[in-house]
């Protein structure tokens, strides 16, 4: 239902758990548990696939409504989410 904005945001956190595992990054907390840091890989994805405003609503959309038992709340995923947008080149404008 959220097409393939949506299907891109899914697949990018899960990738996002192999870059966390294999690369790490300096922009990445190390306070953050491993689901935030794979949501921020993931939004940094996002960007820079440059997604126009509607379709990063649907991807995010995606992420927040298919999240794993794991995953804390959404207020304590967006920040991660912001901030890896940000770091890859996205307008934190269009997260929210």
């Amino acid at each position: 239902s959220y097409g393939d904005p949506g299907i891109l945001a899914v697949i990018a956190h899960e990738m996002g758990h192999a870059l966390d595992d294999s690369m790490g990054a300096a922009w990445i907390s190390s306070g953050w548990t491993p689901e935030l840091r794979a949501d921020a890989w993931a939004a940094c994805t996002l960007a820079r696939s440059h997604l126009s405003q509607s379709d990063m609503h649907q991807a995010l959309a995606a992420l927040g409504k298919y999240p794993s038992p794991a995953h804390p709340s959404w207020n304590l995923r967006l920040p991660a989410i912001r901030s890896g947008y940000t770091h890859c080149g996205g307008d934190a404008s269009v997260i929210h």
